[in-house]
């Protein structure tokens, strides 16, 4: 199951995601300015809900720290 196989980030990521109908490859393929919008809720979750604060903080959920992949988030 691929859900087991994530990080808790990666997880809540993929169920907010899912919660909009989408998932990554449907993310990808969004208009810039709709994809943004996703992508700073998502930050601002996983902020919320992990109480990340510096605005340094680089968290890889492809298992990769400082990616700039689909999976990779910078918390601004």
């Amino acid at each position: 199951m691929k859900w087991a196989k994530m990080n808790p980030i990666e997880r809540l990521r993929a169920s907010i995601l899912e919660s909009k109908g989408l998932d990554e490859s449907s993310l990808k393929a969004l208009p810039s300015e709709e994809r943004a919008a996703i992508e700073k809720e998502i930050r601002e979750t996983i902020k919320e809900k992990f109480g990340v604060n510096d605005k340094d903080t680089k968290i890889a959920v492809s298992g990769k720290a400082g990616s700039t992949d689909a999976g990779s988030l910078a918390l601004d």
